[in-house]
Protein backbone atom coordinates (compact mmCIF):
# COMPACT_ATOMS: atom_id res chain seq x y z
CA UNK A 1 0.00 0.00 0.00
CA UNK A 2 2.86 2.35 0.82
CA UNK A 3 4.32 1.61 -2.60
CA UNK A 4 1.12 2.80 -4.27
CA UNK A 5 1.02 5.98 -2.20
CA UNK A 6 4.63 6.69 -3.13
CA UNK A 7 3.82 6.02 -6.79
CA UNK A 8 0.91 8.47 -6.70
CA UNK A 9 3.13 11.13 -5.15
CA UNK A 10 5.70 10.57 -7.92
CA UNK A 11 3.06 11.25 -10.56
CA UNK A 12 3.03 14.86 -9.47
CA UNK A 13 6.80 15.32 -10.04
CA UNK A 14 7.73 12.88 -12.86
CA UNK A 15 6.24 12.37 -16.31
CA UNK A 16 3.77 9.54 -16.51
CA UNK A 17 5.67 7.90 -19.38
CA UNK A 18 8.80 7.52 -17.24
CA UNK A 19 6.83 5.98 -14.39
CA UNK A 20 5.05 3.53 -16.70
CA UNK A 21 8.33 2.56 -18.38
CA UNK A 22 9.91 1.85 -14.99
CA UNK A 23 6.92 -0.25 -13.91
CA UNK A 24 6.99 -2.14 -17.21
CA UNK A 25 10.69 -2.94 -16.69
CA UNK A 26 9.92 -4.21 -13.18
CA UNK A 27 7.14 -6.37 -14.60
CA UNK A 28 9.50 -7.87 -17.19
CA UNK A 29 12.08 -8.68 -14.52
CA UNK A 30 9.38 -10.34 -12.42
CA UNK A 31 8.07 -12.25 -15.44
CA UNK A 32 11.49 -13.59 -16.48
CA UNK A 33 12.73 -14.69 -13.06
CA UNK A 34 11.89 -18.24 -12.07
CA UNK A 35 11.28 -19.04 -8.43
CA UNK A 36 13.70 -21.45 -6.75
CA UNK A 37 12.78 -25.12 -6.62
CA UNK A 38 11.50 -25.87 -3.08
CA UNK A 39 12.23 -29.60 -3.44
CA UNK A 40 15.61 -31.22 -3.06
CA UNK A 41 17.21 -32.85 -6.10
CA UNK A 42 16.95 -36.27 -4.42
CA UNK A 43 13.18 -35.94 -3.94
CA UNK A 44 12.73 -34.60 -7.46
CA UNK A 45 14.57 -37.60 -8.93
CA UNK A 46 12.60 -40.02 -6.73
CA UNK A 47 9.32 -38.63 -8.05
CA UNK A 48 10.44 -38.99 -11.66
CA UNK A 49 11.34 -42.69 -11.40
CA UNK A 50 9.05 -45.22 -13.04
CA UNK A 51 8.52 -47.20 -9.82
CA UNK A 52 7.18 -44.19 -7.86
CA UNK A 53 3.77 -44.93 -6.33
CA UNK A 54 0.76 -42.67 -6.64
CA UNK A 55 -0.92 -41.85 -3.33
CA UNK A 56 -4.52 -41.03 -2.51
CA UNK A 57 -4.83 -37.37 -1.54
CA UNK A 58 -7.30 -38.17 1.24
CA UNK A 59 -5.95 -41.30 2.98
CA UNK A 60 -2.42 -41.59 1.47
CA UNK A 61 -2.97 -45.19 0.40
CA UNK A 62 -0.67 -46.29 -2.46
CA UNK A 63 -2.61 -46.62 -5.73
CA UNK A 64 -2.08 -48.93 -8.66
CA UNK A 65 -1.45 -47.43 -12.07
CA UNK A 66 -4.60 -46.58 -13.98
CA UNK A 67 -6.84 -46.46 -10.90
CA UNK A 68 -9.64 -43.94 -10.99
CA UNK A 69 -10.83 -44.28 -7.40
CA UNK A 70 -9.10 -45.18 -4.14
CA UNK A 71 -10.11 -48.69 -3.03
CA UNK A 72 -9.88 -47.70 0.65
CA UNK A 73 -11.76 -44.39 0.87
CA UNK A 74 -13.35 -44.01 -2.59
CA UNK A 75 -11.73 -40.68 -3.42
CA UNK A 76 -11.24 -39.80 -7.09
CA UNK A 77 -7.51 -40.32 -7.74
CA UNK A 78 -7.21 -40.78 -11.51
CA UNK A 79 -4.90 -38.51 -13.47
CA UNK A 80 -7.70 -37.26 -15.74
CA UNK A 81 -10.75 -37.45 -13.45
CA UNK A 82 -11.29 -33.70 -13.48
CA UNK A 83 -11.42 -33.43 -17.28
CA UNK A 84 -13.33 -36.60 -18.17
CA UNK A 85 -17.03 -35.64 -18.31
CA UNK A 86 -18.40 -38.70 -16.54
CA UNK A 87 -15.71 -38.89 -13.85
CA UNK A 88 -15.77 -35.13 -13.26
CA UNK A 89 -19.16 -35.60 -11.60
CA UNK A 90 -17.51 -37.73 -8.91
CA UNK A 91 -14.72 -35.21 -8.31
CA UNK A 92 -17.21 -32.36 -8.00
CA UNK A 93 -19.44 -34.44 -5.76
CA UNK A 94 -16.52 -35.29 -3.52
CA UNK A 95 -15.62 -31.61 -3.22
CA UNK A 96 -19.20 -30.64 -2.36
CA UNK A 97 -19.44 -33.52 0.15
CA UNK A 98 -16.32 -32.22 1.86
CA UNK A 99 -17.96 -28.81 2.23
CA UNK A 100 -21.19 -30.18 3.64
CA UNK A 101 -19.90 -32.92 5.88
CA UNK A 102 -16.33 -32.59 7.09
CA UNK A 103 -14.11 -30.20 8.95
CA UNK A 104 -13.21 -27.53 6.44
CA UNK A 105 -11.40 -24.26 6.98
CA UNK A 106 -14.00 -21.59 6.35
CA UNK A 107 -12.71 -18.46 4.66
CA UNK A 108 -14.71 -15.94 2.63
CA UNK A 109 -13.11 -17.28 -0.55
CA UNK A 110 -14.07 -20.91 0.15
CA UNK A 111 -17.61 -19.93 1.10
CA UNK A 112 -18.05 -17.90 -2.11
CA UNK A 113 -16.50 -20.75 -4.10
CA UNK A 114 -18.82 -23.38 -2.64
CA UNK A 115 -21.89 -21.21 -3.23
CA UNK A 116 -20.88 -20.49 -6.84
CA UNK A 117 -20.03 -24.13 -7.64
CA UNK A 118 -23.26 -25.39 -6.12
CA UNK A 119 -25.29 -22.89 -8.14
CA UNK A 120 -23.42 -23.61 -11.39
CA UNK A 121 -23.32 -27.40 -11.12
CA UNK A 122 -26.58 -28.30 -9.39
CA UNK A 123 -28.96 -25.37 -9.68
CA UNK A 124 -32.05 -27.39 -8.73
CA UNK A 125 -30.40 -29.06 -5.73
CA UNK A 126 -28.34 -26.04 -4.66
CA UNK A 127 -30.76 -25.05 -1.84
CA UNK A 128 -30.43 -28.54 -0.32
CA UNK A 129 -26.63 -28.35 -0.46
CA UNK A 130 -26.52 -24.79 0.88
CA UNK A 131 -28.78 -25.79 3.79
CA UNK A 132 -26.41 -28.65 4.69
CA UNK A 133 -23.39 -26.39 4.15
CA UNK A 134 -24.67 -23.76 6.61
CA UNK A 135 -25.86 -26.43 9.06
CA UNK A 136 -22.41 -28.05 9.01
CA UNK A 137 -20.80 -24.65 9.47
CA UNK A 138 -22.88 -24.00 12.59
CA UNK A 139 -22.16 -27.50 13.89
CA UNK A 140 -18.42 -26.93 13.45
CA UNK A 141 -18.63 -23.71 15.47
CA UNK A 142 -20.30 -25.65 18.32
CA UNK A 143 -17.62 -28.37 18.20
CA UNK A 144 -14.82 -25.79 18.33
CA UNK A 145 -16.46 -24.04 21.28
CA UNK A 146 -16.85 -27.31 23.24
CA UNK A 147 -13.24 -28.29 22.45
CA UNK A 148 -12.05 -24.89 23.72
CA UNK A 149 -14.07 -25.33 26.93
CA UNK A 150 -12.68 -28.86 27.41
CA UNK A 151 -9.10 -27.64 26.96
CA UNK A 152 -9.70 -24.85 29.50
CA UNK A 153 -11.15 -27.34 31.99
CA UNK A 154 -8.19 -29.71 31.56
CA UNK A 155 -5.72 -26.85 32.05
CA UNK A 156 -7.35 -26.03 35.38
CA UNK A 157 -6.76 -29.54 36.71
Amino acid sequence: MKRWIQLIKEWQTRPLGDILAEQFKRFLVWWKTTPPNPWSEELDEALKTTDAKLLCSRCFTPQRNGAWFCPKCGAAVGPYNNIMPYLNIFSTGEMLRAGAGSKLKRTPLTIIGYVMVSLMEYLIFAPVFLYRFVRNWNRQKEVVETEDEASEDSSLL
